[in-house]
């Protein structure tokens, strides 16, 4: 037998996640489920990586992430059942995928690249006892964190945990706690932004049919607003101007000026558009627009589109930071094209906080005209590729 060197350890927070009913939404719809997963995991890795976790293993639905500090630990799986219920709001009910977690502060073994032993079991074992949607985190992990995030905890008491020989007491993250959206007035907001949102759509109207003809020069970088900043209400029966100019790194957005709102134009009698594959396309400009929490419109945006093997992407800003968007999707051969990921706006009460997008729409000949959300916001976002 090979003699191998002495055990190494080392004190770690680990934090679980699994998907729930996972089989059971397998069996029901094995492409739908998995759509879900793959647009939740990137969102999940995405959030790991921003605080400094690294991902030990998957499985199908779980992950296994471990972290130097249990205060990021918890902050990041925070941010991710946030993003991820925001993102489940814009899916069909039956494409909805929650995920429980559990978070532990523990000694591990060390073998390569992977961490086993006691510490692991444990975490695995909480997030089975946690709701779904849910965290809960070892009385370890609690002491850690204790005055430091702005959370809410309940005390579950001493829990008999699966195959763990001693009783582990155990803290759920109140709900309560944890950044909560008004769901109640978003609803009302979503109600009363239709009338808003046809002024979106025709205003970028403008920018579907025109296109980008006569404009060479490179789209301004994009910083993303913050969705529920308190605004002054602008009036949409007028056109709002709004006019590109140098700013700061730390100023409001960059912004290329509106197009005015008029009717489209009328269908000419010409032959009608046929869906052009999208890996015939290597780049583009996108401009989306999207209507605030308090009915007034915001600032039209513009950025960069790129065409990889097929795939629209929309990438701004450094991965991580404050102002990055990540928007990606493969149009199918009829043209119907989702959009899916998160931006993270760079001003507001939200900056520095994944906010999930997901846009749905048609690309024919070339240009698209898409609607969807990105947080509690509806929005519409006008594409043109070449």
């Amino acid at each position: 037998m090979e003699a191998r060197g002495p055990v190494k350890r080392r004190l770690t927070a680990i934090l679980a996640a699994d998907a729930v009913g996972y089989s059971a939404r397998m069996a029901e719809n094995e492409e739908r489920t998995l759509r879900t997963l793959v647009g939740h995991r990137r969102l999940i890795d995405s959030l790991i990586a921003d605080h400094g976790g690294r991902i030990v293993g998957t499985a199908g639905d779980s992950v296994l992430a471990e972290f130097g500090s249990s205060v990021e630990a918890v902050r990041c799986a925070v941010e991710i059942q946030e993003a991820l219920a925001t993102r489940n709001e814009s899916l069909p009910e039956p494409e909805r995928l929650f995920f429980r977690m559990g978070v532990n502060l523990g000694d591990v073994i060390v073998d390569g690249a992977d961490i086993l032993g006691d510490g692991v079991n444990v975490a695995s074992r909480l997030e089975g006892i946690a709701e779904p949607g849910g965290i809960c985190i070892a009385s370890s992990v609690f002491d850690q964190i204790s005055g430091k995030l702005n959370l809410g905890f309940e005390d579950i008491g001493e829990r008999s945990l699966k195959n763990i020989g001693r009783p582990v007491r155990a803290y759920r993250v109140a709900r309560a706690g944890a950044p909560q959206r008004p769901r109640g007035r978003s609803r009302r907001i979503l109600i009363a932004a239709a009338g808003g949102t046809a002024v979106v759509v025709a205003g970028l109207a403008v920018f579907y049919v025109a296109g980008t003809r006569g404009r060479n020069d490179a789209p301004p970088s994009v910083q993303v607003a913050e969705p529920a900043e308190p605004v002054a209400k602008v009036p949409t029966s007028q056109p709002v101007a709004e006019t590109a100019t140098p700013q700061p790194a730390t100023a409001q957005p960059v912004i290329a000026p509106p197009a005015a709102v008029v009717p489209a134009p009328q269908a000419q009698a010409s032959a009608p558009a046929v869906a052009r594959p999208a890996v015939s396309y290597t780049t583009g400009v996108a401009q989306a627009r999207c209507q605030r929490p308090d009915g007034s419109l915001g600032p039209f945006a513009r950025a960069r589109v790129q065409v990889v093997a097929g795939e629209v992407i929309i990438a701004v800003g450094e991965p991580g930071q404050p102002g990055h968007i990540n928007l990606r999707g493969r149009p199918d051969a009829d043209g119907a094209l989702v959009l899916d990921g998160f931006v993270i706006p760079g001003v507001g009460r939200a900056r520095g906080a994944h906010v999930a997008a997901r846009y749905e729409g048609r690309l024919i000949g070339g240009r698209g005209m898409l609607t969807g959300t990105q947080g509690v916001q509806r929005c519409s976002l006008g594409l043109q590729l070449k």
